[in-house]
């Protein structure tokens, strides 16, 4: 089980509005979601990306690029073994690596934007 911060409140203090975040409580694992399948194995990442990857990524985009931001997240998501399958799978193809990407990015912003109202 991972430990989830509880969110209180928003607290008002000086016209800026806060969040406090409370107790831990614990929730359940998140489920997998399959990225990709290679030779009838399925690979997978969490549901539920944790925000504070989400906010490792953004860093490192800031500082390390988009594409060593994006390397970094796929190993974290999917593992040591599924990032080194997938980068010496002979017959992968760039259109197919893109939408693996563009998936696995979609689950990184996706949470963020979906809370922001976007």
């Amino acid at each position: 089980m991972a430990a989830r911060p509880k969110t209180s409140d928003h607290l008002e203090k000086g016209g800026v509005r806060s969040v406090s975040l409370v107790e831990i409580v614990k929730t359940p694992e998140p489920d997998r979601i399959p990225v990709f399948s290679l030779d009838g194995e399925v690979y997978t990442i969490p549901g539920r990306v944790p925000a504070g990857l989400t906010l490792q990524v953004m860093e490192d985009m800031g500082t390390r690029g988009e594409e060593a931001a994006m390397v970094s997240a796929l190993r974290t998501l999917m593992g040591e073994d599924a990032y080194v399958a997938l980068k010496t799978c002979e017959y992968l193809t760039n259109e197919q690596l893109s939408e693996i990407l563009d998936s696995v990015m979609e689950r990184i912003t996706g949470a963020v934007e979906k809370a922001r109202g976007k």
